[in-house]
């Protein structure tokens, strides 16, 4: 069950990372720091979630 749940606080988080980075991107471009940073951020909690849901 913990599993389940910390899949599911992930997919909350990338949820929510996504949205913000999809603002920055509208706001300030895609070349922007602030955008570059949330995407790569964004990825972490990706490869997080991908890696938790494999074991």
């Amino acid at each position: 069950m913990q599993n389940s749940d910390n899949l599911n606080d992930l997919m909350k988080k990338i949820y929510y990372v996504r949205k913000n980075m999809l603002t920055l991107a509208s706001q300030f471009g895609l070349g922007d720091n602030r955008t570059i940073s949330c995407s790569q951020e964004l990825d972490k909690l990706i490869i997080k979630y991908q890696k938790q849901r494999v074991s």
